[in-house]
């Protein structure tokens, strides 16, 4: 009878559990994605979008998947069976939520037989509105699931304290090893471990003595032999995380977060968190890291914690429950405290709470009551106000979470709670509030707010790249390409690395009309990132009109290579034009062999090889003309040309000075020299030699408007003062 009413009981919880999370959560089935990483993650994410492959699979494995291999692949498998369909996405996050919750409560309830307060632990856990972060956020996978690797770990843990056996001690292991591949942070679960192993497991305890504590049970050494491997695992998981991070992100020096603020962080964040914990009000997907941290703040958290440490390892004996669930919050919070940082680290997170917190309801679960003695009214006080406390979670929890509607949502709330505290961090919070709230803006067909959201985010943090980067899309897409195009070069002077700036920038550089700028950008983002197939084929249209069809068949067969939709027709089409120019070469090569041919087919021929991109042997055949002829017009014309698509400018300019000798009042001489100067960057030099042209009688002053070889030119103020100068004169 006892066995049925505790299955009739556990039944009757775990339902409680299920039911009353699902209608916490249930605002979040209607959801959609967020531009804070769930971009990057998942819906941008070429890893993510191109399927389950072998080469995926490795790849989950690389110091590029944050360590997390298991995350990255659930992520590819819900794809795969889903799509980008959020609401999927947001009810698997919950259904593995619920899952931890009702794992928990039997885990608990099976160490401690106390079945109530061990549901009252679980349904702390489930509707505490500090962990609608962790659930609520699709990118945030990485939490529940490494969570349900800890539960499952906690109940094997369980199993084989009863009745070790290897098999068990092995399943306990594989399981944890499983959370670390989920998400590194679990690493503390081997102390916790042995903090269990004090309570509620009682496999070793102490007793005080005038000789100072003396520990009882098992052998001190042979528990903590036991944890060893757990140890190595979470050592392995820890060093490959920083081996990672630093390739990806690079971690904080003391020059950008001192060591010393980084403690101070983390003493003052303990606390914090326990205000959070007791008064969960103005949550916020992002906490700034603070730029300063006044000292009697510092002293004062410590103050705090060192009383509270005391206060629960003298209470111990009598009640365990106290040290453990307080060493529980302490050691599980270690991976979160920012001592080493990577990327942007904030002064706090909610989702940093969700696994640490379980310590801290475990001691209220178990020191209320204890608390509460034998006294029957103070009893059910206190049970009258844990069925308030989970009521009262419940609530903001569901308000929390339409703070998760979507990205508008959640950053327009994120500025009303830290806004107001500008200047009071380091200001990359606050910044990349201000940006994905433009984003949002933005995809909102909103451009001209999303601009000022953009341009607010920069004047906060001028070094953050992503505001750039942003600002230069909207730019771009209202036409104003040459805003955009410093807008792209910004983002690439702060991050050279960020292959879509890269091609963003010579798209622009493209639709300009400078061609030779957009390839040599596109080239530059080759050098860091050469599997990205856009880029390849951005190449190829570049080089197809400047007019190089060689390059252009090289880069849209790289591109092709890549899976590029549109590369394979590019190619087939620059091929036929190819081999056509081929066929030309090899006809116009043997005419000029054989000796029948004139000038204007040797020039024909070196126009030829340099279409095909063969500007070695396209400048021979313009050297043959001017061996013959040294002051062939067209020849010394054709090879500048050819050197300055080589980018060869020095040379480009000995060949117009050479025809500048020749021909010293030729108008055009002067102006292409101004051209190569200009784009060389060497624009006051460029700018004398127009002036030059002008003098000399070149009156084009439309081409001087939108010559793309003018282009750095035009944004110098040499040439403002050089309009000025000249008035209207071209």
């Amino acid at each position: 009878m006892h066995k049925y009413i505790s299955r009739h009981q556990t039944l009757l919880i775990s339902l409680f559990l299920i039911l009353s999370t699902t209608l916490a959560y249930s605002r979040i089935a209607t959801h959609g994605f967020v531009n804070l990483d769930d971009t990057i993650q998942i819906t941008e994410n070429p890893r993510v979008l191109s399927g389950l492959s072998w080469d995926n699979f490795l790849w989950s494995f690389s110091p590029e998947s944050w360590a997390a291999p298991l995350t990255w692949l659930a992520y590819t498998v819900f794809f795969e069976f889903f799509g980008l369909t959020a609401s999927v996405f947001h009810i698997l996050m919950l259904c593995l939520h619920i899952a931890n919750a009702v794992l928990l409560f039997l885990a608990l309830r099976n160490m401690t037989d106390a079945p109530l307060k061990s549901a009252f632990v679980a349904a702390l856990f489930a509707l505490h509105p500090m962990n609608v972060e962790s659930v609520a956020w699709i990118a945030e996978l990485n939490n529940v699931l490494s969570g349900l690797f800890f539960m499952l770990t906690l109940l094997a843990w369980h199993a084989y304290t009863r009745r070790p056996s290897w098999q068990r001690y092995c399943l306990a292991l594989a399981l944890f090893g499983l959370g670390l591949m989920a998400k590194p942070a679990v690493m503390a679960l081997p102390f916790l471990l042995l903090l269990l192993d004090y309570w509620p497991l009682r496999r070793i305890g102490y007793k005080r003595s005038t000789e100072g504590f003396r520990f009882t049970g098992m052998p001190v050494g042979r528990l903590l032999l036991e944890k060893l491997p757990f140890l190595a695992l979470s050592l392995v998981s820890f060093v490959s995380n920083i081996v990672g991070a630093g390739a990806r992100m690079g971690l904080y020096t003391g020059e950008i977060v001192t060591f010393g603020l980084r403690v101070q962080n983390a003493l003052v964040s303990l606390v914090k968190y326990l205000t959070k914990m007791v008064w969960p009000m103005d949550l916020a997907v992002l906490y700034p890291f603070p730029a300063a941290i006044p000292a009697w703040q510092t002293a004062g958290a410590l103050i705090v914690l060192a009383a509270l440490s005391v206060l629960a390892l003298r209470a111990g004996a009598r009640h365990p429950y106290l040290p453990v669930g307080w060493f529980w919050f302490l050691g599980a919070m270690v991976p979160f405290l920012g001592i080493f940082q990577a990327g942007v680290w904030p002064e706090m997170a909610d989702r940093y709470a969700y696994l640490t917190f379980i310590g801290i309801f475990m001691a209220i679960a178990w020191g209320v009551p204890a608390a509460m003695g034998e006294r029957r009214l103070l009893r059910s006080v206190a049970a009258g106000a844990g069925v308030v406390a989970i009521a009262a979670c419940l609530a903001l929890t569901w308000f929390q979470a339409g703070h998760w509607q979507d990205s508008r949502t959640l950053f327009t709330h994120v500025l009303s709670i830290i806004g107001h505290r500008q200047g009071a961090f380091n200001n990359i919070g606050l910044a990349i509030a201000h940006n994905n709230l433009g984003i949002s803006l933005h995809e909102s067909g909103d451009r001209r707010s999303a601009v000022d959201h953009y341009r607010e985010a920069i004047r906060i943090n001028p070094y953050y790249d992503d505001p750039w980067f942003c600002l230069g899309t909207a730019l771009a897409e209202t036409g104003d390409q040459a805003g955009a195009a410093d807008a792209f070069r910004e983002t690439l002077r702060l991050n050279p690395a960020k292959a879509n700036a890269h091609h963003r920038l010579g798209t622009v550089m493209v639709s300009m009309g400078v061609h030779d700028e957009a390839i040599a950008v596109f080239q530059e983002g080759l050098q860091h990132h050469p599997g990205h197939a856009g880029l390849h084929f951005s190449l190829g249209q570049a080089f197809l009109a400047r007019g190089n069809v060689g390059g252009a068949v090289d880069a849209f067969q790289a591109a092709a290579r890549l899976g590029h939709g549109e590369a394979r027709q590019a190619l087939v089409q620059a091929m036929a034009t190819q081999r056509a120019l081929e066929d030309r070469v090899a006809d116009l090569t043997s005419r000029v062999h054989a000796g029948d041919a004139g000038a204007s087919l040797s020039m024909e021929l070196g126009d030829t090889w340099r279409r095909l991109g063969r500007y070695d042997e396209a400048v021979a055949s313009y050297r043959g003309l001017l061996e013959k002829n040294t002051a062939d017009i067209r020849a010394l014309f054709a090879l500048a040309v050819a050197y300055a698509d080589m980018r060869d400018y020095d040379r480009a300019l000995q060949a117009l000075e050479t025809l500048e000798k020749n021909q010293p009042s030729n108008p055009e001489v002067a102006y292409n020299m101004a051209c190569v100067l200009s784009r060389q960057g060497k624009t006051g030099e460029a700018a004398d030699r127009l002036r030059q042209a002008v003098a000399k009688g070149f009156r084009n002053g439309e081409l001087i408007m939108k010559d793309p070889d003018l282009y750095n030119l035009r944004k110098s103020r040499e040439f403002i003062a050089l309009m000025k100068e000249l008035g209207a004169g071209t």
